[in-house]
């Protein structure tokens, strides 16, 4: 019974996890919007009012794009 539960769990994580997926693809492509218009500049970030735990979370994720060989779209 336990094992079929189980089973049972993991397909319906499997159903959720795309439309999942998609709902914070928007979310996060809506706030991006929001802070956009708000700043006044695709790069928001580079105006906001970060406070140095926000700064050091984009210098991070910087950095982490720059040893993964991606362009980061936060160094434009």
């Amino acid at each position: 019974m336990a094992w079929d539960l189980y089973q049972w769990n993991v397909q319906v994580s499997e159903a959720f996890y795309g439309p999942l997926h998609c709902l914070e693809i928007c979310l996060r492509n809506a706030e991006h919007d929001q802070l956009r218009n708000r700043f006044g500049t695709d790069d928001w970030w580079r105006v906001a009012p970060l406070n140095m735990s926000e700064a050091a979370k984009v210098t991070a994720a910087k950095q982490k794009a720059g040893q993964e060989g991606r362009p980061p779209a936060l160094c434009r």
